[in-house]
């Protein structure tokens, strides 16, 4: 899962750059020079790091006024960094950093995730919500088609549910790795998703049709390292699909199990 800005984070930024004991929102009525462009480029940024789920907790109503502020944003810097314009020097009003500075100042910087109630066969809290958060943020990916971050998080969804049910077997978990002809090494976590997909089978955590469910994703699950994708089969809409998929099986499944 990709590393993101939170919203409070952008707020801080953002006030720094006004006088101190000063609030952005008691300078709707300035603008900015040109010179302030690096500022205006790095408050971009910074939008483009929040996390989506996060935002799309906004009204529709704040959601329109935040994509209006950073377009008017956008505007500036591209007038900022262009040719000298003949209507005189560029600059940005300031009503803009405040509009984007109060309507994230009302976001949390996490989201609840949806999928903790499909998780409650994980007893460990911090496994849970940060599974639930990749989880979540399945389907504004796929909104998105964005479909090699799709894969790849849900890859590594499926790494940390098969990991958490084969440990929860330890005794089984090395029965099994003793009869495997697989090369196992060190313990459960040292796997990897192929070795994990094999380990739970073997425990009878997953029914053959999910194991194969399972392994459509594992070929994919290291396009997080630098030019693996290169190598193999790149990630595509089937890919995505597929991958997501395979984990609401298995939160289908582990959900319903007493």
């Amino acid at each position: 899962m990709p590393e993101f800005t939170s919203p409070s984070e952008v707020c801080d930024y953002i006030a720094g750059l006004f006088p101190r004991g000063v609030s952005p929102l008691q300078r709707e009525l300035g603008a900015w020079p040109q010179r302030l462009a690096p500022q205006v480029k790095t408050i971009l940024r910074y939008l483009d790091r929040v996390d989506p789920r996060i935002t799309a907790m906004l009204s529709q109503a704040d959601r329109s006024q935040l994509q209006e502020a950073r377009s008017a944003l956008e505007v500036a810097l591209e007038r900022f960094l262009g040719p000298k314009d003949r209507h005189g020097p560029a600059n940005v009003k300031t009503k803009w950093v405040a509009r984007i500075y109060h309507i994230l100042g009302r976001c949390p910087d996490s989201p609840t995730p949806e999928s903790l109630t499909q998780l409650a066969f994980v007893s460990d809290d911090l496994l849970r919500g940060s599974i639930a958060r990749d989880v979540d943020s399945l389907p504004i990916l796929v909104g998105a088609r964005q479909w090699k971050a799709v894969t790849v998080i849900a890859g590594s969804v499926l790494e940390a549910l098969l990991l958490y049910q084969v440990e929860q077997h330890p005794g089984r978990a090395q029965y099994v790795v003793t009869k495997s002809k697989e090369r196992w090494r060190g313990q459960p976590k040292d796997w990897g998703l192929e070795l994990l997909i094999q380990a739970a089978r073997g425990l009878d955590l997953l029914s053959e049709t999910e194991a194969g469910q399972c392994k459509a994703t594992q070929y994919y699950r290291n396009l997080i390292h630098p030019g693996v994708e290169r190598t193999r089969q790149p990630c595509s809409e089937g890919t995505a699909l597929a991958a997501r998929a395979a984990v609401q099986i298995l939160l289908e499944k582990w959900d319903t199990e007493p």
